[in-house]
């Protein structure tokens, strides 16, 4: 009898695992990795698009990233937190997490968010129990990831734009660059 318990533990884990990352897939948000090369669920024929999908769509500033394994022993998620500047739905202020697979030790499939960066962030619930459920996805992986001009560059009578696409996807409709007026639109 224990090597049944044992062996029910780790279809358990194996289980868990799975229904983990299958809740990341279903969110939209996640990438699926096919020979070192990220494919995406859906491609955005426009923002307006990619934001109707999104449970938020935020201004902010990554103040903190931590690397955890809690989903499973093996895979690496990196959570930043974001403090809010602007928002669809979350007031200033506030502190919410964004998850991305990979880190720093297991190479990331999209780039991951960088402590002291300003972001236009598009952002997907995570779906997952718990604690967790409070955390956000990147709507369509890579797409909802547009870093924010330095203040002293953006609409001061440069070309400058207000936000770029950190990995624009080949095949997408989104613009690489966005203005301050798109931005605005997006987070009120």
């Amino acid at each position: 009898k224990p090597a049944l318990t044992q062996e029910v533990m780790i279809m358990s884990r194996i289980y868990r695992g799975a229904v983990a990352l299958l809740l990341v897939l279903l969110a939209g948000c996640a990438s699926v990795t096919t020979g070192g090369e990220t494919s995406r669920v859906r491609l955005y024929g426009s923002v307006s698009e990619m934001a109707e999908d999104s449970a938020l769509v935020v201004t902010g500033r990554v103040v903190e990233t931590r690397t955890v394994q809690d989903i499973d022993d093996h895979t690496d998620f990196t959570l930043s937190t974001v403090e809010v500047r602007e928002s669809n739905q979350a007031k200033t202020g506030d502190l919410i997490t964004v998850r991305q697979f990979g880190s720093d030790e297991q190479a990331p499939l999209v780039p991951l968010l960088v402590t002291g960066q300003d972001y236009l962030l598009f952002l997907t619930s995570s779906g997952l129990k718990g604690e967790l459920a409070s955390h956000y996805y990147v709507t369509g992986s890579n797409a909802g990831i547009y870093e924010l001009a330095d203040d002293s560059k953006a609409g001061r009578g440069t070309q400058e734009p207000w936000a770029r696409q950190v990995a624009p996807t080949e095949g997408e409709d989104l613009p690489v660059d966005l203005d301050q007026s798109a931005i605005e639109q997006l987070v009120s």
